[in-house]
């Protein structure tokens, strides 16, 4: 007899999503497998929501999105935790397919797809394919959703079978809607990671906090037809233009530098890699272009862009990141 499966809901918010997070809440008391607790973490200083099912436990941490993941696992004892932010939709009977994954094959971390988040079929992104920003997979789509580029961009597979219970391996996945082992993401000390939070945006908060679990030996994968909407509140970036451009820059260089770079096994494997992010530069420059053309993109936010680039390559060099801990832990 399978053991039963015991998970609590995070959910973060600065407590203005109105409807959807209701709509959340709903969900989540609807599941076939419904949470044993919902933790609710807003920043110091925010104004809880009303309250919808009337279970929700309400937490305080210090703004910015990874000090309000890492604020509900004080607050957790279930071994998995489902991570939302507050305008996700999970279609029941979501958490049973992801229970499936954690359960019976393996996996530390679950979701579902969401192809939303993919590039669309166009000849700009067609573009972005060639910079090494975001490229279509060629190869291992059967069983792959996901593959981290040497540029530190990525892969994707849009082929999913979302009419069957398939479950596909992958090395990234969107951070609106995920469920992790609690003792993994404990384990894995992401307060290492706070780096992130320097420039006032957490951008590619995700990508880091999925590819320091993977490098210390934990599984991800996306099953299929677990489905969820994104509602796409855009809390955090309303009044927001140049500082989560910059904010990209930055941490896409400092992610490739310690995930990518140092983690390298061999000096042939970093001077590839090298190769690759100064490529991926010139290249997305370029593209930056392209975008500025055909106005999808300003001047400002290409300056802002390589100004949080250019940041982060000394930002490396200097002694404040020396003191970070590997992301391997011993």
């Amino acid at each position: 007899m399978s053991r039963p499966f015991s998970y609590s809901a995070a959910i973060r918010t600065l407590g203005t999503a109105g409807e959807k997070y209701e709509t959340l809440l709903r969900c989540l008391q609807n599941q076939t497998i419904p949470p044993e607790k919902i933790v609710v973490v807003l920043p110091e200083g925010f104004t809880p929501p009303a309250r919808v099912t009337g279970t929700e436990e309400f937490v305080f941490s210090s703004k910015g999105m990874v000090p309000q993941r890492l604020r509900a696992l004080d607050f957790i004892d279930s071994d998995y935790v489902l991570f939302c932010d507050d305008d996700v939709e999970p279609i029941e009977p979501f958490m049973e397919r992801l229970s499936d994954a954690l359960l019976h094959h393996g996996y530390d971390v679950a979701a579902g797809p969401l192809l939303s988040f993919f590039p669309p079929k166009d000849l700009i992104c067609f573009f972005g394919s060639v910079v090494g920003e975001a490229s279509v997979m060629l190869h291992g789509r059967k069983n792959t959703y996901v593959r981290i580029l040497s540029t530190g961009g990525y892969s994707y597979n849009r082929s999913i079978d979302l009419a069957h219970h398939v479950i596909y391996n992958t090395e990234s996945l969107a951070g609106t809607c995920f469920c992790a082992s609690t003792a993994a993401m404990k384990r894995v000390r992401m307060d290492d990671e706070l780096w992130l939070e320097r420039n006032g945006f957490a951008a590619w908060e995700d990508r880091v906090m999925l590819s320091k679990l993977l490098v210390n030996g934990c599984r991800a994968c996306v099953v299929s037809d677990a489905t969820y909407i994104h509602n796409d509140g855009k809390t955090s970036v309303k009044k927001l233009r140049l500082e989560p451009v910059y904010a990209r820059g930055f941490n896409r260089y400092v992610y490739w530098h310690r995930f990518l770079y140092t983690t390298a096994g061999s000096g042939a494997r970093r001077a590839w890699l090298r190769f690759c992010i100064s490529y991926y530069k010139v290249m997305f420059n370029l593209y930056f272009g392209l975008r500025i053309l055909t106005k999808r993109s300003q001047k400002e936010e290409r300056k802002a862009w390589n100004r949080g680039f250019n940041d982060a390559k000394a930002f490396v060099k200097t002694e404040e990141y020396r003191r970070i801990p590997s992301p391997i832990l011993s």
